[in-house]
């Protein structure tokens, strides 16, 4: 952890074979490495783990399943990404204010096949007021439908995730205006709790049952916090 953090001077590093962690902050600061090589051992990326630095290409290994909150953020230098599918969960911010990020065109933008971020504006005039997520899509990162839905989708009512998708994160959602999603019958794990979403109906695959018992427990809770137009359906795909 911030093992390398402001070593101005610093240009070069050559990681160990057989690491499986690149701890939290630990080149933070660093202005003048401007490459490095991630071994084909490692598996996580800690929070701030790059951010300001001067790093100018990232090529993440097979090997690694999570990126933490804000690992290359503020890496304003940095212009190209290369992710494998293998690749799961991405924090919040991952990427923020980096020149890579900046440069994305279209409606989504993706590392491998994790959505990071959704960058169509949908206001009250939009008529079609539903988002389909991109066929393949692993993973919905953090902030992905969160931070974005004060400023561009204030009016979007509903989400179609594909089949694809496995993973859900923690802060993904908060659409207040949203009304309707489906969850596939891959997802394996939901940790968001849809805040402030106080009329949705998720649409549960019915094969699905890690999904199926989320969904009544999420219920449960919502209804407790006083929530009660929250429910659940399910579907058959």
């Amino acid at each position: 952890s911030k093992a390398f953090m402001n070593c101005k001077k610093l240009k070069k590093v050559t990681l160990p074979s057989g690491l499986k962690t690149i701890g939290r902050g630990a080149f933070i600061g660093t202005v003048k490495l401007t490459s490095v090589k991630i071994p084909k051992s490692v598996k996580s990326i800690g929070e701030y783990a790059f951010s300001y630095s001067g790093v100018k290409k990232v090529e993440l290994p097979s090997s690694i399943t999570d990126i933490a909150y804000g690992a290359f953020i503020n890496c304003k230098s940095l212009a190209s990404v290369k992710a494998p599918n293998k690749l799961i969960k991405i924090g919040a911010n991952a990427f923020k204010n980096t020149k890579w990020l900046k440069s994305q065109k279209g409606d989504f933008t993706s590392v491998g096949k994790n959505l990071i971020s959704y960058n169509k504006k949908i206001k009250k005039s939009t008529k079609n007021k539903t988002v389909k997520v991109p066929e393949g899509t692993l993973s919905i990162a953090d902030g992905v439908f969160h931070d974005a839905a004060m400023k561009k989708i204030p009016a979007v009512k509903s989400i179609v995730l594909p089949e694809s998708v496995k993973y859900i994160a923690a802060d993904s959602f908060y659409c207040p205006s949203l009304k309707s999603i489906n969850i596939g019958s891959k997802v394996k794990e939901i940790n968001t709790e849809f805040d402030g979403c106080e009329n949705l109906t998720v649409k549960v695959e019915k094969s699905n049952k890690y999904a199926l018992k989320w969904a009544k427990k999420w219920k449960k809770n919502c209804n407790s916090y006083g929530m009660k137009k929250v429910k659940y359906t399910t579907y058959k795909k």
